[in-house]
């Protein structure tokens, strides 16, 4: 899954690809169990719901990745809900963080949300079991 961007009056902003009926891998994300952070994007409420509930998930919950390299088995670390629309650019910053290069193995997990709006983000992030 990747993004481009458009230009604003001022400004760019960048939209990020739809990844359909499936959680959509982020393309500059790292590749599950190869070390760093893998992000995974799906809608909550149209398309196949994928990521339907996952703001209900809780900490030490277990989570897994499969692809055709293997198996990630994970512990959810934290379960964050933020606003998304009215966000300053400082905040905005810190929310990037979901998606940013981790020097550790983690699991991101992205979507909006509540369940009849888009005004917020999930970010379920969790570490692999060893």
């Amino acid at each position: 899954m990747g993004w481009h961007t458009e230009q604003m009056a001022i400004t760019k902003r960048v939209l990020w690809h739809s990844p359909g009926k499936a959680a959509g891998f982020l393309i500059s994300s790292a590749a599950p169990g190869a070390g760093g952070n893998a992000v995974y994007c799906g809608h909550h409420n149209i398309q196949g719901c994928v990521f339907r509930g996952l703001d209900r998930l809780q900490p030490d919950g277990a989570v897994s990745v499969r692809n055709a390299a293997g198996t990630v088995n994970c512990v959810m670390e934290r379960v964050d809900v933020f606003e998304a629309n009215t966000l300053t650019a400082s905040q905005k910053l810190v929310h990037m963080q979901h998606f940013a290069p981790t020097a550790s193995e983690q699991l991101t997990l992205l979507t909006c949300w509540p369940f009849t709006g888009n005004s917020h983000c999930v970010a379920v992030v969790a570490k692999p079991t060893e």
